[in-house]
């Protein structure tokens, strides 16, 4: 079967899906549904920012911090590099610049309130430690975690900060599963806020799977995106059913 709209020439641009030399779809159909993909895109954003209320509420409620301290030191680390210090480019994100810078803001206030909320109940947690070496060990920690995450978003050249992001989506997915794994009784842990992060990351991946390729051109295969898209979405479900059995045990 001909390709229906080879590749031919630069005129072409990486503006879909490839499949060898031609595109999958037209690209029109991206510029048509582009709304479409970038509303739910920001919804998953929004149902992350949910996300970590509920973490924050339900930690207060148990007195027990309830965010592993790798995701949220690459969290921040994330949040700062691509809110306050780093300018994200390339197509189609330099036309929402403010909203990412927005979504950044609103990631990085509840972030801030979940660091004070491990400083304060990470700290009784591991009493025996000494809050002030506990303190030491955390700034260390997240220090670098900041410096691997700019690191691994310059040596990959990635200049939107989307592929970072997604690397660090999956740390946190394994990250919640060593935790539940540390506490049967799931104490700390938010079952609302695991559906929500969830279902936020799939309404970010899934139109990400037509939108990166504009975002990023030029990677030659998009691949690697799409096993951090099924890793992630595999890890979380897992993540929801472990501790929903763990809330019907406790409850029985």
């Amino acid at each position: 079967m001909s390709c229906p709209w080879p590749l031919t020439g630069p005129e072409n641009g990486p503006t879909g899906l490839y499949q060898g030399d031609c595109l999958c779809f037209h690209p029109g159909m991206v510029d048509d549904i582009q709304p479409l993909l970038i509303g739910s895109a920001t919804l998953g954003c929004v149902l992350w920012v949910i996300t970590y209320l509920l973490v924050f509420r339900r930690a207060r409620q148990d007195g027990r911090h309830g965010f592993p301290a790798l995701a949220l030191g690459l969290n921040l680390s994330w949040e700062i590099t691509w809110t306050l210090v780093v300018v994200p480019v390339g197509p189609l994100v330099d036309d929402y610049v403010w909203l990412l810078k927005l979504l950044g803001w609103a990631w990085l206030v509840p972030n801030c309130a979940l660091a004070w909320q491990w400083f304060s109940l990470g700290g009784r947690e591991r009493a025996a430690d000494g809050q002030q070496a506990f303190v030491l060990r955390s700034l260390v920690l997240f220090s670098m975690l900041f410096a691997a995450q700019y690191g691994f978003a310059a040596i990959t050249a990635d200049r939107s900060g989307q592929l970072t992001a997604f690397v660090v989506n999956l740390v946190n997915s394994a990250a919640f599963l060593v935790l539940l794994g540390s506490r049967p009784d799931g104490a700390g842990l938010s079952y609302g806020a695991a559906w929500t992060r969830m279902l936020g990351t799939v309404l970010v991946a899934l139109p990400f799977v037509s939108l990166y390729p504009i975002i990023d051109p030029g990677r030659g295969s998009y691949m690697h995106m799409h096993a951090l898209y099924l890793s992630i979405f595999s890890l979380d479900l897992v993540y929801v059913l472990w501790l929903g059995r763990a809330r019907r045990r406790m409850a029985a």
